[in-house]
């Protein structure tokens, strides 16, 4: 082999082990993430409250729907009473929307954010 020849073979094998090195440390990087946040998962406690998961089956049975939200139809007559109704919805939501302050403590609160609501009592208002 003369030395251009083997200049070029060290060069090709170079090149080889640099691919087989990229790939290798991209599945080692991929799994070291995907282990991390599997660690966030189980230390954070969000395990524990996924309902998801299958031994969860009888928590998620005895577990109400929020019911359906008001939605008008996509078609159909369009009048003054079903202006007046999709205005007055409109302007109770905005007004739930834009009554928290951003900045304070509280604005993440579940009454801030409806989570503990009975779906019920909203409808009517």
């Amino acid at each position: 082999m003369t030395e251009e020849q083997h200049d070029e073979h060290r060069a090709y094998q170079l090149a080889k082990n640099r691919f087989v090195i990229l790939i290798a440390s991209s599945i080692a990087i991929a799994l070291l993430l995907v282990s991390v946040a599997l660690a966030l998962y189980a230390w954070s406690g969000a395990a524990q409250v996924d309902l998801s998961r299958p031994g969860y089956d009888n928590i998620r049975n005895q577990i109400s729907g929020a019911g359906e939200p008001t939605a008008f139809p996509s078609s159909g007559l369009i009048d003054k009473d079903v202006l007046d109704s999709f205005e007055k919805l409109y302007d109770t939501t905005a007004t739930q929307v834009t009554s928290v302050n951003a900045f304070e403590g509280g604005a993440l609160s579940d009454e801030a954010l409806r989570i503990n609501e009975d779906p019920a009592a909203t409808a009517n208002q």
